[in-house]
């Protein structure tokens, strides 16, 4: 089975396919990669110490790098309390007012503007200044995951598909990411009904890196949404060796996968999902993401007149403790129905 990355982009690779950093430092550009390698990707190098790790080991390498702080600082700051974050939102603003005297390059100046607009919370400005960059630097795999990650989160569907189609075209077979934004298409193509077309981007994708586990979630979505529920499950199950591999992300398609078996009608199986995995999983994880997998399927279960028994309780105290993280709709209804389906 293929593994993860361990060979990480240089200065003269990054180059090559048009991006320009500011620093001199080759380890440094490496361990930048290596980190965007596991945003997208959604795992832990633990060779290199985690995301913690990694970071630690880029400004080892060049503490003043420009686009390592643009990077790690933003996303500090993205869909985060204000006054938790007053820290990195500080850094952000000192190292902007800096900048005017660095020979930032024009990739990073333009990420920077990003990074600003994420810390004052005005995403879609900053989904749009990612979608500027794309424009000049079709191959800044970065600024795409950004774009199409603030999309999401603005409730732009059509830039879903829209986005990654406007750059699938400059990656080639073997290119960094290649198969990776045809899994970013394949959601977009499914979220926007095009079913046929997303299937044969989601699968591209996984014959490129079966390790891809985004690709896996977007077939997922796919096969839920296209009423596939059979299939769905048999693909998740005959992939699991692959998806597993993405610590950060597995608990959701563990999600996805007791959903199939909502959708048909075998709620037993789905509970036990509950109780072995998606459970344990998402109480030990208990961010806001992760809770939101666990307390949504027992309300799925509970409104198919399922007994939860105390297991909404469970997630209710754990929701409890995020209650002043940020205002989403989203999570803030999760809390809601967590804490109503516990009886408080």
């Amino acid at each position: 089975m293929p593994g993860f990355q361990d060979q990480f982009r240089d200065l003269a690779a990054y180059s090559d396919q048009g991006l320009e950093y500011s620093t001199p430092s080759n380890t440094a550009v490496k361990m930048l990669d290596a980190l965007v390698n596991q945003a997208i990707y959604h795992y832990n190098d633990e060779q290199l110490g985690g995301w913690s790790g990694t970071t630690k080991k880029m400004f080892e390498a060049d503490p003043d790098f420009a686009m390592g702080k643009i990077f790690t600082l933003g996303l500090e700051c993205f869909a985060s309390n204000r006054e938790m974050t007053a820290e990195p939102r500080q850094k952000l603003i000192d190292f902007s007012n800096k900048s005017k005297t660095l020979n930032l390059t024009n990739l990073e100046k333009m990420h920077l503007k990003a990074a600003e607009l994420m810390t004052s919370e005005d995403y879609y400005g900053a989904m749009e200044t990612f979608e500027n960059i794309l424009a000049q630097y079709p191959l800044d795999a970065y600024a795409l995951h950004m774009a199409y990650f603030l999309a999401l989160t603005t409730g732009h569907t059509a830039r879903l598909r829209d986005t990654p189609a406007s750059v699938v075209k400059d990656y080639k077979p073997g290119m960094p990411f290649y198969g990776h934004v045809h899994g970013k298409l394949c959601f977009g193509q499914s979220e926007m009904g095009e079913y046929e077309a997303s299937e044969i981007s989601g699968r591209l994708a996984l014959d490129h890196f079966p390790l891809d586990n985004w690709a896996h979630h977007a077939l997922a979505h796919n096969f839920e949404e296209s009423g596939r529920a059979v299939q769905g499950a048999l693909f998740l199950t005959n992939t699991e060796p692959e998806w597993t591999r993405g610590t950060s992300f597995s608990h959701h398609l563990w999600w996805h996968k007791s959903l199939f078996y909502v959708q048909l009608g075998d709620f037993e199986t789905a509970l036990t999902l509950y109780d072995d995995t998606i459970g344990p999983m998402t109480l030990k994880a208990g961010g806001n993401f992760p809770l939101s997998d666990g307390s949504s399927l027992l309300m799925r279960l509970q409104l198919e007149g399922v007994d939860i028994g105390d297991r909404a309780r469970e997630q209710a105290l754990k929701w409890d403790r995020h209650s002043e993280d940020f205002v989403s709709l989203f999570y803030d209804g999760q809390v809601c129905f967590t804490n109503l389906m516990a009886g408080d």
